[in-house]
């Protein structure tokens, strides 16, 4: 008798694809037209906004494994349902990080400073939920058995 696969994993894979597309698409245009921000200045201390070319290059690349891990998980194989386990890690770790270390370095206005860090810890932390989801999906017992 044939197994039917669920359609949970399909819709999935689909948005998975869908996003890493616009994921590549957006870094790409990124990384070609924005470099003009990251030219060196002259303050002293670190500055985030000097790094954009290599965040675009590094979220283009987790693109890159989100849509081959996508196209693959329509087709049920375990290796693509791993990497994408693997990359929604990275990349959800990555993102908080980011965020964070933008949030508690990035010189602001004293008046808002509070704000601007609550903000961002918080949108940091709210970024970081989808990956935590797929993770969570791509785990259970019952989508595991459907893949060879």
């Amino acid at each position: 008798m044939l197994e039917t696969k669920p359609n949970a994993i399909r819709t999935v894979g689909g948005i998975i694809i869908a996003i890493s597309v616009m994921m590549i698409f957006s870094n790409s245009l990124f990384v070609i037209f924005g470099s003009d921000f990251d030219e060196p200045n002259s303050t002293s201390g670190f500055d985030p906004f000097n790094y954009f070319n290599v965040l675009g290059y590094a979220f283009i690349f987790i693109g890159v494994a989100l849509f081959i891990g996508g196209v693959f998980l329509l087709k049920f194989k375990l290796w693509a349902n791993r990497l994408l386990t693997a990359v929604a890690g990275l990349a959800g770790t990555a993102i908080l990080i980011i965020f964070l270390v933008i949030a508690y370095i990035m010189p602001s206005e004293p008046s808002i400073a509070l704000i601007f860090k609550i903000a961002f810890s918080f949108f940091a932390f709210l970024a970081a939920i989808p990956f935590v989801l797929l993770i969570r999906f791509l785990n259970r017992e019952r989508i595991l058995k459907h893949f060879a």
